[in-house]
């Protein structure tokens, strides 16, 4: 005689649990990794910082001592300047006219490698 049987319910395959040493690989990884990103992050934080606060003073080339500060000042000028402004429009459409065709010789190089292969 047979019997039947219902089949065990499937597991949901989900996340498969991490093991602790596979937790402590990442984290050994995380110690070794940590100290070359403080000092990526210090040498792009501080220079950006200092160009801020530099920013932000009037400089006269002849007496490097004598600055004065002038707040957002230097921004006002530079923004209400017709030759910045022309300056960067000439930026963008550069960037956007090279942008589109690298893009587009990319994408072609792509394919031509594609049907050599």
């Amino acid at each position: 005689m047979t019997t039947v049987q219902d089949a065990p319910p499937k597991k949901d395959p989900g996340k498969a649990a991490i093991s602790e040493r596979v937790k402590g690989e990442r984290r050994l990884g995380l110690y070794l990794t940590l100290p070359s990103y403080v000092v990526m992050l210090l040498v792009t934080a501080y220079p950006l910082g200092y160009a801020l606060v530099l920013s932000l003073y009037n400089f006269r080339l002849t007496d490097p001592d004598g600055r004065s500060f002038v707040g957002l000042s230097n921004y006002l000028v530079v923004l209400t300047d017709p030759v910045w402004w022309n300056d960067f429009l000439t930026t963008f459409v550069i960037t956007v006219v090279t942008v589109a065709i690298e893009l587009v010789l990319g994408f072609w190089f792509a394919f031509v490698m594609l049907r050599i292969v």
